[in-house]
């Protein structure tokens, strides 16, 4: 297979084709380019009516969503549209810290009551993508800090039950590891488990962020580092 041009990988979507069934870690330290990253993923997938579902573990469903209508207009009646309709959710595992109930009054949204409770995850996640077809695209923000929580096995059972399902419902999963929160052999057996393994990085010498996958499902890897964003 040819290897992907680097005109091409404009969104995560060129790293992590849909309907393919793909459980995919994007790893790198917490930035505003790698935010927003994933953000235009998440856009991108709604505007084309698409299930998005992000489980958030350090931001209410309110901020998500507030950050997610920033850059405009139209995209605030996107969001507001999808979480309407109901192909917009967000898991909240961060508000019960805070005894702020106000989320259970969003559309759109479901509140946990622990972020260690991976049962009640598992089954929030399990009833809105079973009741989807394979447009269906689960993002765990950041899965790093539940694992932190969990410890690593109970984290990699939870994940591979996930993964299951989404490989047999051929949706997607996408894990958000932020650098330095797990040790390198955590991270060495979650990049085990997964179909593809993305990594973003700032480079001093060019000033700009870059993105690499040195192993990914259906397209060819990215081995070498190269620019997705410049800082301003």
């Amino acid at each position: 297979m040819k290897g992907v041009s680097i005109r091409l990988i404009k969104t995560l979507t060129d790293l992590i084709p849909p309907h393919q069934g793909i459980t995919a870690i994007l790893h790198g330290l917490k930035s505003e380019p790698k935010n927003k990253l994933i953000r235009e993923y998440v856009i991108g997938k709604l505007e084309k009516e698409e299930t998005v579902v992000i489980v958030s573990l350090t931001q209410s469903a309110e901020d998500v969503i507030e950050e997610l209508t920033l850059e405009g207009e139209s995209q605030g009646m996107l969001v507001n549209t999808a979480l309407m309709n109901e192909y917009f959710f967000v898991i909240d595992a961060f508000s019960f810290r805070t005894n702020v109930s106000t989320v259970e009054a969003i559309p759109g949204t479901v509140l946990l009551e622990n972020a260690e409770d991976l049962t009640s995850m598992s089954i929030a996640i399990d009833e809105l993508s079973s009741q989807r077809a394979e447009g269906f695209h689960l993002i765990i923000w950041p899965f790093s800090l539940l694992a932190l929580y969990n410890g690593i096995t109970t984290s990699l059972n939870f994940i591979q039950t996930v993964s299951a399902r989404i490989r047999q419902r051929k949706q997607t999963a996408l894990l958000v590891l932020d650098e330095g929160v797990l040790t390198e052999r955590e991270l060495a057996i979650l990049r085990s488990v997964v179909d593809t393994f993305i990594e973003t990085r700032h480079s001093q010498e060019s000033n700009s962020h870059e993105i690499r996958a040195p192993f990914v499902k259906s397209t060819a890897p990215i081995l070498n580092w190269i620019p997705f964003a410049t800082i301003e």
